[in-house]
C-alpha cells in the first residue's frame, strides 16, 4: 500500500508539475526521462528515510541536471511536502493527502492548466532559469575566432 500510493503522488504531481511540463515541451529533456524521473523519485524516497528538504534537493537537483532548469518558483518544495506527508500517512494507513491530489486531478481547475496559453507560457519561462555554459572567445593569430564552453576547453 505505502508504494502503490507513493507511486499515484508521484504521478500524479509530476504529470501536473509546470516546470517539468514546460522543460519537456521545450524539448529540454527526452520525454522517457519522465518515466526514469518517476521511478528515481520513488525508488530515492523509499529506500532513505528523507525529509521535506532532502526531497526537494532531489528534485532541483533532477531538474537542473536532465533539463538544465533552475528552480526558482518554491515548486520543489511544494511537491516535496506532497509526497512526503503521503509516505508518511501511507504508513499509518491513511490516505488524506492523496486523496486531495485524486480531486485536483479531476477538478475542473485542472482542465483550464491544460489549456497551454501564450501569457502563461511566458510567465511559466520567467520563473525558470535555463543553465548555459559560459563561453570563452579566442582569436587565433589569423584573426579567426573559436567560441569554446568553458566546460569542454579545446586544446591547440
Amino acid at each position: 500500500m505505502v508504494e502503490s500510493n507513493l507511486s499515484e503522488a508521484v504521478k500524479l504531481c509530476l504529470d501536473n508539475w509546470t516546470a517539468l511540463k514546460l522543460a519537456l515541451d521545450m524539448g529540454w529533456g527526452e520525454s522517457e526521462s519522465k518515466s526514469a524521473f518517476q521511478n528515481a523519485l520513488i525508488n530515492y524516497i523509499i529506500s532513505f528515510e528523507v525529509n521535506e528538504q532532502d526531497v526537494a534537493s532531489f528534485l532541483e537537483e533532477h531538474m537542473e541536471d536532465n533539463f538544465q532548469v533552475l528552480l526558482e518558483d518554491n515548486s520543489a518544495e511544494e511537491i516535496a511536502r506532497i509526497l512526503v506527508k503521503v509516505y508518511e500517512e501511507s504508513y499509518k494507513g491513511q490516505a488524506f493527502e492523496l486523496e486531495k491530489l485524486r480531486k485536483l486531478q479531476g477538478s475542473d481547475t485542472n482542465q483550464s492548466r491544460k489549456e497551454v496559453k501564450i501569457g502563461n507560457l511566458e510567465q511559466a519561462m520567467e520563473s525558470l532559469e535555463v543553465a548555459v555554459p559560459e563561453l570563452i572567445q579566442i582569436i587565433d593569430e589569423d584573426g579567426f575566432e573559436t567560441v569554446v564552453s568553458k566546460k569542454n576547453k579545446r586544446n591547440k
